[in-house]
Order: C-alpha cells, then sequence, then structure tokens
C-alpha cells in the first residue's frame, strides 16, 4: 500500500461563435491519495482534491474575471498484462466534483454612432454565487511497450482508447449552441490518446502525451495535452 499528497497546475481556454465567446482558468489542485495492490495484475487507488481557479470570462465586448473553489474524488481500478510483445493496462475510473463560483459581474461599454455622434453607455450584469455537480465514469485500454536505453534509464511508448459516460452533468447537460439554441448533447464521448513516459531514476518518472477527446460529440472539439512529473522519496 502507497500514500502521498498530490499537486497539479490546470489551465484551459475555450472559445466559439467566431470569438464572441472566450473563456479561460488557471488554477491549482492538492490533495492526499492512497494506493493498493489487489492480486498480481490489479491495483485500486483514490485520491481526494482542493482546486482554487481564477477564471476570465469574455462575452462580446463585456468581461469578468471571479473565482472558483472544487471539491472533488476519484476512484480508479487499473491492471497490467503482459502479452510478450506488449503491455495492455485495462482501467475503470470514476469520480466527482462540486464547484463553487463567487458572484461576479460582467462589465463593459456599449458603444455605437448615432447621426454622427460617438454613444458610450456602460453595462453590468450581475451574476450570484453559483455552484454544480459533475460526475461520469471512464473505461479505457492502454497499450505500451518497454524499452531499456543504453544508459539504463528506461523509456515507454503508449497508446489509449476510452470511452467516456458523464451521468451528473451542470443544468443536466443542456447547453447554447452556436445558433443561440438550447441542446442536450450526448453523455458518450470516446477519446484516443498517445504519450511517452521516461523513468529517469528510481524515483523521477516523467510522462508527456496528447490526445482528442470528443469524438461521438458533433461541433464539439476537446484535445488535451499533458506533462506530469513525479518523484518518489
Amino acid at each position: 500500500m502507497a500514500s502521498g499528497l498530490s499537486a497539479s497546475l490546470d489551465t484551459s481556454q475555450v472559445g466559439g461563435f467566431g470569438g464572441f465567446f472566450q473563456s479561460s482558468s488557471r488554477g491549482i489542485t492538492i490533495g492526499p491519495y492512497i494506493a493498493a495492490m489487489l492480486s498480481n495484475n490489479w491495483a485500486v487507488d483514490a485520491a481526494l482534491g482542493y482546486s482554487r481557479i481564477s477564471n476570465d470570462l469574455g462575452i462580446a465586448f463585456l468581461n469578468a474575471n471571479f473565482l472558483s473553489q472544487r471539491l472533488s474524488g476519484a476512484v480508479n481500478l487499473h491492471g497490467q498484462y503482459d502479452l510478450g510483445l506488449v503491455n495492455v493496462r485495462p482501467r475503470l475510473s470514476t469520480g466527482y466534483s462540486r464547484t463553487y463560483s463567487d458572484a461576479y459581474e460582467l462589465q463593459g461599454a456599449f458603444n455605437a454612432q448615432v447621426l454622427g455622434l460617438n454613444i458610450s453607455a456602460p453595462v453590468n450584469v450581475p451574476f450570484p454565487e453559483a455552484s454544480y455537480d459533475y460526475a461520469s465514469v471512464e473505461g479505457a485500454v492502454e497499450v505500451n511497450r518497454l524499452f531499456t536505453m543504453a544508459n539504463g534509464n528506461r523509456l515507454m511508448p503508449f497508446a489509449e482508447f476510452g470511452a467516456l459516460y458523464e451521468f451528473v452533468r451542470p443544468n443536466d447537460g443542456q447547453i447554447l449552441t452556436s445558433d443561440l439554441t438550447l441542446a442536450i448533447p450526448s453523455p458518450w464521448s470516446f477519446s484516443t490518446k498517445a504519450g511517452l513516459r521516461l523513468l529517469l531514476s528510481e524515483a523521477l518518472l516523467i510522462e508527456a502525451r496528447a490526445g482528442y477527446l470528443s469524438f461521438g460529440q458533433s461541433g464539439l472539439d476537446v484535445v488535451e495535452a499533458r506533462l506530469h512529473v513525479s518523484f518518489s522519496f
């Protein structure tokens, strides 16, 4: 059994409606984790997290900045099987989070020209404090191969294919589409990822990965890039 404390830095950026809408966020997540072997081929781990996030929101000429806090938990069941040429790692994961956002105001100035005169009027649109829940379950299979380099470092390229089902979504999954109508997209999406792990010593592991996460979602493109550094002491 192993336990510890993890911390991560996260950033995201979303744009839509031909640049009419822009949103970005930056945050840090910290929390404990625990892992245990169930058999020679299977292990389970669980983690809790607290996140503090700074959000920037822009809609046309209106802009806002506000803070969010998130409590989250996740459980992962994963295995590994040596098939000779490659290793196969099946995984089943589930997670839940609750996000609390501060009240904020979208602020800006509306500018127009009337009868040759430039008119500017301040606009303030208040939004109250809000909270929402999100929960999902994901199944995935990773295929990898381990190489030992001449200097003793170990290199592992890998590819992963997964399916995600979101069973709790904000606003019951309802979103605003590009033609300003409301729609509920499928709670199912499919992903493919590829990356590289490099074990530089018994204590230092570096992982880089990239992936496309929104197969099965028409009109939506979600991509991921991640760099993970793990140091054991």
